[in-house]
């Protein structure tokens, strides 16, 4: 037999203060819980200060910028740096890397906060559990040069502990079939110990009665954990899921530079590492500060053409070179393949003749 519902009765007091209530106009509704907008307010400022007013320099993407000349003074070009970017000879190669190595850091790395939170819950002794959460947390905390260098030194080939383990002298970061299993290995090892906290922190607020009413109808730990940890963990780890897809293409530039060398770059050239080289350590915006003599021999069209080639032309052959250095020289074959490369796909001959026209003119005006 259904329960008939008792309807709500509102005082006739209740009934006023509730009209009285919704007739208040917001800043009066402000006023009277000030102290929560005045918490509100420190990451509204912040989130506009660190946020939304740098998204101005953003415009520096479609200018040919000139710090002499500031944001507004420099030429606007458009999408002519984002063609570029896209003809650039290393682009896939670039594109290639970043998604491999964030997809598969993904798909390595995030099981194994989830795996080291059930093992750890199931431990008894309170005292040796702090310890290995301590243990575990600790490597979080260690700066990424640090973590660089003490990867250079495990896996250096005079004395690194993996070369002592394997009866080996291999230089590892100089292969580049090595660089993703090392960058996203090391990533786990840092950051899985961290990464566990909050689901601990889940499995800690499970109802211990789920437990003793599973042991008593005979269930073992796996089945346990089967049936109430990994539920319980559901919600968080599809929150978690979603958050790390979302930076999908965020690889750590920090530790891919530091890390990289002329012989890896086949797998380490990443975008962010790309970006690094290009704004900061050839300064691509400073070409009217450069020197005198180039205003005189080149035409702004060929400084453009050096500007697209020159930079992806040296790197290549300094890759190349390193490589060759390391496996003992090229064969014929393999020379007359990274000639017609050169030619191909760096510009190699549209280089020459920029440097040919150039040497013509400064000749002539001598």
């Amino acid at each position: 037999m259904k329960k008939s519902e008792t309807p709500v009765r509102i005082s006739a007091a209740g009934s006023a203060a509730l009209s009285q209530r919704h007739g208040k106009t917001l800043g009066q509704r402000i006023l009277e819980n000030w102290q929560l907008y005045a918490l509100l307010l420190i990451p509204v400022v912040l989130t506009i200060v660190y946020k939304y007013i740098p998204m101005y320099g953003i415009q520096i993407a479609f200018r040919d910028f000139d710090p002499n000349l500031g944001y507004l003074g420099s030429r606007w070009v458009g999408f002519d740096w984002f063609t570029r970017f896209f003809k650039a000879p290393t682009f896939w190669r670039m594109m290639k890397n970043t998604v491999a190595i964030s997809v598969f850091g993904l798909l390595w790395s995030f099981p194994v906060p989830i795996i080291l939170s059930l093992v750890i819950n199931q431990v008894r002794f309170h005292k040796f559990k702090r310890v290995v959460q301590t243990v575990l947390y600790a490597p979080h905390f260690i700066s990424v040069m640090v973590i660089c260098g003490m990867i250079k030194i495990f896996l250096s080939p005079t004395g690194g502990l993996l070369n002592l383990i394997l009866g080996t002298q291999i230089d590892f970061l100089t292969h580049s079939e090595f660089f993703r299993t090392i960058y996203i290995a090391s990533g786990i090892w840092q950051d899985a110990g961290w990464g566990c906290i909050i689901y601990l922190a889940t499995l800690a607020n499970v109802d211990p009665g789920l437990y003793e009413a599973a042991k008593m109808d005979g269930a073992s730990v796996f089945q346990r954990i089967l049936h109430i940890d990994i539920p319980e963990l559901m919600p968080m780890v599809v929150l978690n899921l979603i958050m790390a897809a979302g930076g999908i293409m965020n690889v750590g530039f920090e530790k891919v530079w530091l890390l990289q060398t002329d012989l890896n770059k086949a797998t380490s050239d990443v975008i962010a590492v790309y970006v690094y080289q290009q704004g900061i350590e050839q300064a691509k915006y400073s070409y009217s500060t450069d020197f005198y003599p180039v205003d005189c021999v080149f035409t702004q069209s060929e400084l453009d053409d050096l500007d697209l080639y020159k930079p992806d032309f040296e790197n290549h052959v300094k890759e190349q070179e390193a490589l060759w250095f390391r496996d003992g020289g090229p064969s014929d074959e393999e020379w007359a393949a990274y000639k017609q490369d050169l030619i191909d796909t760096y510009g190699m001959e549209q280089i020459l003749e920029i440097y040919k026209n150039a040497y013509e003119r400064y000749a002539a005006a001598e």
